[in-house]
């Protein structure tokens, strides 16, 4: 069912996928939130709101006033304004708890701000150059953690991370590690049979690309799980039944995927 949505979102695409992204990014950072504050309150969720809701026009009025290098500078002030609001209902109402000043700094820099930077991917240019962004910021962390997960639970006996994730090995980081590239290597090729119009990148570019978001991936992985340990929580949501929440599906995605913003719109 999940992947049926993301083929006919990243097929679709437009406003309905923009929409969308934008309520994934809502909802990941109120899990992150609700880890941190315990369910004691969501005074941080405040900031998180109004990141939600107005990080999509501010994007938009990037791209009308400036380019996709100006919105950065407007995600990363955003961000601060919602910490800022969020802390300061904190302040006023002298409610001195960490895990809830945690929640109020926490959410809106990661995952928002992570998130935020997938922006220009999917304003890049034709459906098939966003095809081709997206799929690379996504398809390269999931194949990543699949191949992970099942040569380490065949083959896998060196733990990789014992006290942050147990059931992780190094030989299935391994394996994630080169089924990221080779997914990175082979997507570009194969989109471009059907979209001719899409340009090729060298090919050594693809390869680095992979090696880079493939790393990304797993230590966004690793730092979702690290911060469900520290907030002793089992997952981040009961969003999706049988996966957990947002968070708990997109952790390496988020990481991996500032990396091909950073491809797509600094290195090209």
């Amino acid at each position: 069912m999940l992947a049926a949505l993301w083929f006919f979102f990243w097929i679709y695409q437009g406003w309905p996928l923009r929409i969308v992204f934008t309520l994934l990014m809502g909802m990941g950072m109120f899990e992150m939130c609700r880890a941190f504050s315990q369910g004691k309150g969501f005074e941080g969720g405040v900031g998180c709101a109004v990141f939600t809701i107005a990080a999509l026009p501010v994007y938009e009025f990037a791209l009308k006033n400036a380019n996709p290098f100006y919105s950065m500078g407007l995600f990363v002030m955003l961000a601060v304004l919602c910490m800022m609001i969020s802390m300061s209902i904190l302040i006023f109402k002298g409610d001195i708890d960490y895990g809830k000043a945690m929640s109020a700094i926490v959410p809106v820099f990661y995952p928002g701000l992570f998130f935020a930077l997938m922006y220009p991917l999917i304003y890049i240019g034709g459906r098939g150059e966003v095809m081709l962004a997206l799929g690379m910021a996504v398809m390269i962390p999931l194949i990543n953690d699949l191949m992970a997960y099942e040569v380490g639970s065949l083959i896998g006996k060196h733990k990789l991370a014992p006290k942050v994730s147990p059931k992780k090995t190094v030989e299935g980081s391994v394996a994630g590690f080169i089924s990221g590239i080779v997914m990175a290597c082979a997507l570009p090729y194969l989109l471009h049979l059907v979209f001719p119009v899409i340009l090729l990148q060298p090919f050594w570019e693809y390869l680095v690309l992979g090696a880079v978001v493939s790393v990304a991936s797993q230590l966004g992985d690793l730092s979702a799980s690290y911060i469900k340990r520290a907030c002793n929580i089992k997952d981040y949501g009961s969003l999706l039944p049988g996966h957990g929440g947002i968070m708990d599906r997109l952790d390496a995605v988020i990481f991996g995927a500032a990396f091909c913003s950073v491809f797509y719109f600094i290195l090209r």
